[in-house]
């Protein structure tokens, strides 16, 4: 039976620390306000994907550039507020004004990206606002507490957070390039702040849960998944249906549907070894990117269906590939998926087959977007279908061992 403590009882108490003295319940599902506040992340992914997708009609190396930066940066603000509250338990109506402020900040962000390069000051003066809201949240925290460890993690996230707001703050009186270096700097740092606290990592997440960290980046992920949903179904007019944008259409619903599976059936499902939780964080951002990058790509075939889109997808092809090998990074950080299926080194491989497969059609420039998405899709299915029959074996020996 766990032990519990008395919490503050004011209603803009202080954040508590989560410790498995004062844990309460055996699961902490994601609350009502969680999700809520989710959905503007949802807008902010809407935003990049369809904003990227207009981009790829005169294909630049500087707007791909430009939208992996923003990607990033949504994707590091998430994890700082969900590790924040994963972290800290609050009480009354501390955490809802801070995610309502946050709220606003995020859904000011999505409106600058649809702005391009000359809103970009303005994209991480919003970005740095919402930091330092973070910030303020760590040093409400930083009192009453002697452990150095302790102390050294708040310190960072303090520093790092506050950091990135006056970085963001200078760069709008800086001439040209000098305020771009100055705002990449600080989203480098930003990225860097948990790793460079590696060392303070029990302090990260002290009363760790397997079951919360699958549901919230599980959650992340779906919405950055259902971009590719609303690219294939919104990305065609009813007058412009034809049997070739119905087959690229399905090929791309089915490509979601099959990322979705390997996500939840290679990576989600997977042992979570406390060490690893650093790695199994970073590993999502480049799913993350690529995700993103492909929902745009879809988008943009769909309203290009009769047209041959060499460069959008060569894309869509890297991305997929990027995405298998991330799967093969996950699987290398974590432990066995079941009894039935242990992980070995062949089964390692057999994720490396669509990214082989993929790899030879780079090259190929003759073939339609509908047929290309096609062998992407089914290539893709390949690690899924060897799965399948790994359980499958694996069921029948262990059901043979029991008689």
């Amino acid at each position: 039976m766990t032990q519990e403590i008395q919490l503050p009882t004011s209603i803009f108490g202080k954040p508590v620390l989560r410790t498995e003295a004062n844990k309460t319940e055996e699961h902490r599902k994601a609350s009502r306000l969680d999700l809520f506040f989710d959905l503007f992340f949802v807008a902010a992914i809407r935003v990049i994907s369809h904003e990227f997708a207009h981009d790829l009609g005169h294909w630049s190396r500087g707007a791909l550039v430009q939208t992996v930066i923003y990607i990033v940066a949504i994707w590091r603000l998430w994890t700082s507020i969900t590790y924040f509250f994963e972290r800290y338990k609050t009480e009354g109506l501390t955490k809802r004004l801070f995610m309502f402020v946050q709220m606003f900040l995020i859904a000011g962000v999505g409106l600058t990206m649809m702005g391009g390069s000359e809103a970009v000051h303005i994209f991480f003066l919003l970005y740095g606002l919402a930091k330092g809201g973070i910030a303020s949240m760590y040093l409400r925290t930083n009192t009453g507490h002697k452990d150095p460890l302790y102390c050294k993690n708040n310190r960072l996230q303090i520093y790092g957070n506050s950091m990135v707001l006056i970085a963001s703050i200078i760069a709008l009186f800086l001439p040209g390039a000098w305020s771009v270096w100055i705002l990449l700097m600080a989203l480098g740092l930003d990225v860097l702040i948990p790793i460079l606290g590696k060392s303070t990592l029990k302090y990260l997440v002290p009363s760790f849960e397997v079951e919360t960290y699958h549901e919230r980046f599980g959650l992340f992920i779906i919405i950055v998944l259902g971009e590719s949903i609303l690219g294939a179904i919104t990305g065609i007019h009813w007058d412009s249906l034809t049997h070739g944008t119905l087959s690229l259409i399905g090929a791309a619903l089915l490509l979601s549907f099959v990322h979705w599976w390997i996500y939840f059936e290679y990576v989600s499902t997977a042992k979570i070894l406390k060490e690893n939780i650093l790695s199994r964080t970073y590993l999502h951002l480049p799913l993350t990117i690529c995700f993103t990058l492909i929902s745009a790509t879809v988008l943009y075939l769909v309203e290009h269906s009769t047209e041959t889109s060499h460069g959008p997808m060569l894309l869509l092809i890297v991305c997929c590939i990027i995405v298998m090998a991330t799967v093969i990074g996950f699987e290398k950080i974590t432990g066995p998926y079941s009894k039935l299926v242990p992980k070995t080194s062949a089964h390692l491989r057999h994720m490396g087959l669509p990214i082989i497969g993929m790899i030879f059609l780079l090259p190929n420039r003759g073939l339609s977007n509908q047929t290309s998405l096609w062998i992407i899709t089914i290539f893709a299915i390949i690690p899924i279908a060897i799965r399948a029959y790994l359980l499958t074996q694996g069921f029948r020996k262990h059901k043979a061992s029991q008689e």
